[in-house]
C-alpha cells in the first residue's frame, strides 16, 4: 500500500516478491530493473533511498548500464550489471 500511496514509488515499481529466503524483491517498470529490498526491516529508509537515487542519478544517466539496484545495506545503493 505504500508504494501504491506515494506518487514516485507507483510510477517505478510494478510488482513485488518475497523469494524463499524471504528476501523482498521490487521490479521497476522502467527498463525492467530489479531492486533487491532484501528484508523487509528499514524498508522505508530503503525506499528513500531507491527515490533519491531515481530522482537525483538515473535521471540524468543513462538506466541501461545496471540492471539491478541493491537496496540491502544501510544507507548505500549499489548498482549491479
Amino acid at each position: 500500500m505504500h508504494i501504491r500511496s506515494d506518487s514516485l514509488l507507483s510510477k517505478l515499481i510494478d510488482a513485488a516478491e518475497v523469494d524463499e529466503n524471504g528476501q523482498w524483491i521490487l521490479y521497476s517498470n522502467l527498463k525492467g530493473h530489479e531492486i533487491l529490498l532484501g528484508e523487509i526491516n528499514q524498508w522505508e529508509e530503503k525506499l528513500e533511498a531507491f527515490k533519491a537515487f531515481y530522482s537525483h542519478v538515473v535521471l540524468t544517466k543513462k538506466r541501461e548500464d545496471f540492471k539491478r539496484l541493491d537496496l540491502r545495506f544501510k544507507s548505500q545503493v549499489v548498482l549491479i550489471n
